[in-house]
């Protein structure tokens, strides 16, 4: 067999660049529905999944790889002209969906390493480049969510455009009993008569460029209905990101009651050593709560969508001082890591996280630390949070980062007990504003 192409049948290179790129992409059509489906809560279950993941992305870059080189390869090689010209219809047929297939072949993978590179802390490529890019912005949850459904609808329509190519080449070998599958096929004859055929075919010459530009057309139009069809799927009809009924019921409940305003009832705080303290009411779109974890050597970092925080401070009375937050553990949003950090938090069992401090320490000028309790997936155990604090009139900033050790409450102490997925320290960030009420 020939290494280049002649416009009979393909060349030795096309034909094991086709065959290859098949292989790898009817692999991993399968393995990502497969990979996609499967729990992340116990350890064992995570390091599946985070292996499957990998492998997925790995060959998803060779085949990207593979196609680019099958492309330049297609540059300096003439095409096999088609056996069957005077079947125009169907012949325009064949090459729209041809082109349609390399558009595809080349858009999903490289949605899909977009949508690798916006999300932190997930499985990485094994190959030794490709984890970042300079024009993509990482752990960019908005922009991963629509690179992911970008990456699916491209899936989706690479399978069915999949569908319509083998039907042919059976068509071709089935009823037609022609050589068009043959010729890609090292070895296999063709047959004289096909031959012949591509001969004629060949001197007539083709424009490509209208099934090209066709072949794009297609990919846009069934790629944007799966995109739209996905995208109303997930947002339209989601599930709850807390499966656990009563985890749910914890973060619609602190939603109702986070920060209270100064009321009658809030009024009944102050009774007691606390009665002059000032009460705090916390802005809560200027705050916000969160976490970072390394996740398999990369830092994964999630944002809790509800809590609520009852503060009683004086700088100048701290020893009246209290704080009071309640954190709806379901509420905690960290991308493709969420069930599985749910799962370690056992939102299910203790769906709201309590820390309550009424020692406070000024350590610097506008420097604090807090002592307290919190409780935290079953258990409890002493907190001091650091803080700064800047308070000007009735409006008060407050920052604070610490790191904590996950196994002090016990949090993946049977499945990650070494910090090797899941890192041991975990860091709590706090950014909050709030304003005096009295």
């Amino acid at each position: 067999m020939r290494v280049f192409n002649t416009v009979e049948r393909y060349g030795l290179v096309a034909a094991l660049l086709h065959w290859i790129m098949a292989l790898l992409i009817l692999t991993l059509l399968p393995l990502g529905v497969y990979m996609h489906g499967l729990p992340q809560v116990t350890g064992a279950e995570v390091e599946q999944k985070i292996w499957l993941y990998s492998l997925h992305k790995t060959l998803g870059i060779s085949v990207l790889g593979l196609a680019v080189l099958r492309i330049v390869w297609a540059v300096f090689n003439r095409r096999p002209a088609p056996l069957h010209p005077e079947r125009r219809g169907e012949t325009f047929l064949a090459e729209t969906v041809h082109w349609a297939l390399y558009a595809a072949i080349l858009a999903t993978p490289s949605a899909g390493w977009l949508y690798h590179v916006a999300t932190e802390g997930f499985a990485p490529i094994w190959w030794p480049f490709g984890q970042d890019l300079p024009f993509i912005p990482s752990n960019d949850a908005a922009l991963a969510d629509i690179l992911k459904t970008v990456h699916g609808g491209l899936a989706v329509t690479m399978a069915g455009l999949i569908g319509l190519h083998v039907a042919g080449a059976l068509k071709h070998t089935a009823i037609d009993r022609d050589g068009t599958l043959a010729r890609m096929v090292p070895g296999w004859s063709m047959g004289s008569e096909s031959a012949a055929r591509a001969r004629v075919s060949g001197r007539s010459g083709r424009r490509h460029v209208p099934a090209f530009l066709s072949g794009l057309v297609v990919l846009v139009i069934t790629a944007s209905a799966a995109f739209i069809v996905k995208n109303y799927n997930d947002h339209d009809h989601a599930p709850l990101a807390v499966t656990d009924e009563n985890a749910a019921e914890g973060a619609v409940a602190l939603d109702a009651v986070t920060s209270p305003a100064p009321t009658a009832d809030n009024a009944a705080l102050g009774d007691g050593p606390n009665g002059a303290t000032p009460l705090w009411t916390v802005d809560r779109q200027a705050s916000e709560l969160s976490i970072v974890v390394d996740q398999n050597g990369s830092p994964a970092s999630g944002v809790f969508q509800d809590w609520a925080a009852t503060i009683r401070f004086d700088p100048e009375a701290l020893d009246r001082s209290s704080v009071r937050v309640e954190v709806a553990v379901g509420s905690l949003s960290m991308g493709d890591v969420s069930s599985t950090a749910l799962g370690l938090l056992k939102a299910g069992e203790q769906p709201t996280a309590i820390w309550s401090a009424d020692e406070f320490r000024n350590v610097a000028d506008n420097g604090y630390e807090a002592s307290g309790m919190l409780e935290l997936a079953g258990q409890s155990a002493p907190l001091t949070l650091p803080f700064t604090l800047e308070i000007d009139g009735d409006r008060a900033t407050m920052q604070s980062q610490m790191v904590i050790q996950r196994l002090d409450w016990g949090v993946g102490a049977s499945d990650y007990p070494d910090g090797g997925t899941v890192g041991l320290n975990v860091t709590l960030e706090i950014e909050l504003t709030a304003t005096r009420q009295n």
